[in-house]
């Protein structure tokens, strides 16, 4: 809580009050993924999509969130989704199929972005859709196993910058499993790519509630094993979360 609070208060009002409007929302969070090394091309196609007028409204935001920082970016994006919850089906659809597009403008998705789709396909599609978005299917438990600790060894990864770091993280994350997760090597090896964290956020968002919250306990205790939680660390914990459908559990503050 005081986190949020603290949060609050330094968030520009201009685009706290945004998040909070089902029209102005809509632009903000085009704006929230930008990327800057990329801004003069997706702010050309989203005037393209959205015409010169909400352009520049979202030129305007990306100005904003750039005198704030990149740390409240994914903050702000959720405190929008229940204003952009209010607009049409087909409205979010355009949403989501343009911000799929300024992701993907320069032919790769990274581990940031990524996160950003993981967590806006769980809000936003969900409200377009929530008969397909809730549709589950069942899973191994083998199959289950091997996403956790695949998951494990990423997060583990992302939160490290040494081998011996990353060992530690690694174990103190599988710890929380126990014996199901069976003998595991803990130093992660090439565990980075989107493709293989996307392979086991999605089988375990298949696997029942009490698996999840042992999914979340697990990658809590990952990060927080070096007693600091870096913006990659938070935002990879949010996207986590989201496709877990588990609340983001209050840890340490990014740095």
């Amino acid at each position: 809580l005081a986190l949020a609070r603290q949060l609050h208060r330094s968030i520009p009002a201009e685009l706290f009050q945004a998040a909070h409007s089902p029209n102005d929302a809509y632009q903000l969070a085009l704006a929230l993924i930008i990327d800057d090394a990329h801004a003069d091309r997706q702010l050309s196609l989203i005037d393209s999509q959205l015409g010169d007028e909400r352009g520049a409204q979202v030129r305007g935001f990306h100005t904003g969130l750039q005198s704030v920082g990149p740390r409240y970016r994914l903050p702000l994006l959720e405190i929008s989704f229940p204003a952009l919850k209010q607009r049409p089906a087909e409205s979010l659809e355009f949403l989501i199929d343009l911000m799929r597009k300024l992701m993907e403008i320069d032919g790769d998705i990274d581990l940031r972005e990524y996160c950003y789709s993981r967590i806006i396909a769980r809000h936003l599609e969900q409200a377009a859709a929530p008969a397909a978005a809730s549709r589950k299917n069942r899973v191994s438990k083998d199959a289950a196993r091997q996403a956790a600790v695949d998951l494990i060894r990423i997060v583990a990864h992302q939160g490290s910058n040494n081998q011996a770091a990353e060992k530690s993280a690694c174990k103190a994350g599988l710890r929380i499993f126990g014996g199901w997760a069976g003998e595991v090597a803990t130093t992660p090896g090439d565990h980075r790519s989107v493709q293989r964290l996307d392979n086991a956020l999605t089988i375990l968002s298949m696997i029942n509630p009490a698996g999840r919250k042992s999914l979340v306990d697990a990658v809590t205790a990952t990060i927080s094993q070096d007693d600091r939680l870096t913006l990659r660390e938070a935002e990879l914990l949010r996207a986590i979360c989201a496709s877990l459908e588990c609340p983001v559990p209050p840890i340490l503050s990014a740095t």
